[in-house]
């Protein structure tokens, strides 16, 4: 059974990454494992962002968003967030899978994380370091809000059981 070997998450994710128009789904178990490791890479932002106190810091404080890192990742988020929200409602669920994983691991993961260990090893300016913190943390709990309709039991558990409580 692919939901038992793999998760309900891994599975509704694929099938809504294949769900063309006019296209006939051909489903594989390795279509299934590469979305279930993209949703362990989701957990492992969430637990690198945790352990380094990025949900412990309030966006509510005044930034001056100086950091170049930031507003590309914000400027990102955003444009990101237009195109799936629109690729939804026009029912073009594929599109929008598409744009998530592009967003979360390409960019969010693959870069914007990458960028953020530096700053937090090498920054002794506690603002700037708290202004990373912020803007990761307002980052992903974005990326758990766009990827709740493909992915609903893991944005639900990190969000109900993690972060809910914090601000």
């Amino acid at each position: 059974n692919i939901i038992n070997k793999f998760g309900a998450d891994a599975l509704r994710y694929t099938l809504s990454l294949m769900a063309a128009q006019g296209r006939d789904i051909k489903l594989s178990e390795e279509n299934v494992k590469i979305n279930r490791n993209f949703i362990t890479k989701i957990r492992n932002a969430y637990n690198f962002l945790n352990k380094n106190g990025c949900f412990e810091v309030s966006i509510t404080r005044d930034y001056d968003f100086n950091n170049d890192a930031n507003k590309w990742i914000i400027n990102l988020l955003n444009k990101y967030t237009d195109s799936i929200t629109s690729n939804i409602e026009n029912y073009k669920f594929n599109e929008a899978t598409k744009d998530i994983y592009k967003f979360t691991k390409n960019i969010f993961c693959d870069w914007y994380l990458e960028i953020i260990k530096i700053y937090f090893n090498n920054e002794n300016n506690k603002v700037a370091k708290e202004e990373m913190k912020a803007v990761a943390s307002m980052v992903f709990k974005n990326i758990l809000k766009l990827a709740h309709p493909f992915m609903p039991f893991m944005t639900d558990d990190i969000y109900i059981n993690y972060l809910k409580n914090k601000r």
